[in-house]
Formats: C-alpha cells, structure tokens, sequence
C-alpha cells in the first residue's frame, strides 16, 4: 500500500492520495478516514474510474466512465448508479455494456433493464 496526504488523529483527513494492495488508486479529499468530497477512484484491473462527489467512503454524485469513453453521469448509491442520471455518449453496443456492467461490475438485471431503457429514451432524444 502507498499513501500520500495528511493525517488527523492516525486516520486519512485531507487531500490525499491511496494506492490499495490490488493497485486501485483513490486521489482525494478524506475525512476521518473515509472518502470525503471530490475524489477520483480508478479500478487497476479494468481502467474504470469513479469520478465526483464522495461522503461516508462511498461515491454519492458524479461519472462513472468506462475505458471506451461511455459514462454515466448522475447519482450513486452504494457505488452503484441509480436511475437519477444518463448515460453519455449515446452507446451503439448496449448488448456489450449489458454483459458488461452484470458480469464486471456486478449490477443486478433490474439495474442492467433500467440502463437499456434508458440508452433508448437516449437514442430516441438525440434523432
């Protein structure tokens, strides 16, 4: 594990940078050891980065970009997307992305329907 930044009372307090065991990277503010403010976290094994507004550890607003350059812009909860946001650029492979965020990333069917309903609203939108 590499660290750099301020310390209050032994804990992360402050702008700061981690580096994890497994080589994600968080660059940001901290509070009493936890992600706090603005922040970016980056994933080593897939690329992907968390990009925003963090509070309690967990990203609350902001991107979510994946290594094409699709992202969602919008709200978090529990590091995951809610329906509060967009995907950005309009993506000509959802069927990719579906795979992609259930098998990489862990998102349920529920979230993965709401994604492609979504891109579509999009799609339509932007013709």
């Amino acid at each position: 594990m590499e660290q750099a930044g301020y310390f209050q009372h032994g804990k992360r307090h402050g702008e700061g940078i981690f580096t994890y065991p497994n080589k994600d990277v968080y660059s940001g503010m901290w509070k009493h050891g936890k992600k706090s403010g603005q922040g970016v976290y980056v994933y080593n094994a897939t690329g992907i980065k968390l990009m925003g507004e963090w509070s309690e550890g967990l990203i609350k607003s902001g991107r979510w970009i994946l290594p094409n350059g699709v992202y969602y812009e919008g709200e978090f909860e529990n590091n995951k997307p809610t329906k509060n946001g967009n995907l950005r650029p309009l993506c000509r492979d959802f069927y990719f992305l579906g795979i992609f965020y259930e098998q990489a990333l862990g998102i349920s069917k529920t979230q993965t329907l709401w994604m492609e309903n979504l891109f579509k609203e999009n799609q339509r939108k932007s013709q």
